[in-house]
């Protein structure tokens, strides 16, 4: 079994959120024959990291005047 996790957004509805995506492949000779996985909702830490880099930038435009 191969297995990968990826960060991806997706549209939902109207609006866009952030997934973190845990996917397993089963593979044998023929190639892939099954694929199980898990999506997790990481909107809230994507725009808690986004506000943590706009505050920083801030802050380094203010101590650099």
């Amino acid at each position: 079994r191969e297995s990968i996790g990826e960060e991806a957004r997706l549209q939902r509805g109207a609006g866009w959120c952030w997934v973190h995506a845990h996917l397993r492949a089963t593979v044998t000779n023929l190639g892939v024959v099954g694929l199980a996985g898990t999506l997790v909702d990481i909107t809230e830490r994507k725009e808690a990291e986004a506000a943590l880099v706009a505050a920083r930038e801030t802050a380094e435009a203010a101590n650099r005047s």
